[in-house]
């Protein structure tokens, strides 16, 4: 996240915000057109996450790719 902050893809006032969605376990979506970024948000997401944390992810096809123990 702190890259895609840094690359102006998401505004800083934003980054905690996603953050603590992440850490808390919320429910959002990430919606947007073709190649507007939403794998390369969803993928730094995913890194947020707690690495016991189990994930599950339904992917039309799969480009998402978390190096965590627990994902489905």
């Amino acid at each position: 996240l702190p890259d895609l902050v840094a690359g102006r893809t998401v505004p800083p006032a934003l980054a905690p915000v996603l953050t603590g969605l992440v850490r808390a376990r919320r429910a959002f979506l990430v919606t947007g057109g073709t190649g507007t970024g939403k794998t390369t948000v969803l993928a730094a997401l995913l890194g947020l996450a707690d690495a016991d944390e189990r994930i599950i992810l339904v992917e039309d096809s799969g480009e998402l790719a978390p190096r965590r123990p627990h994902v489905v």
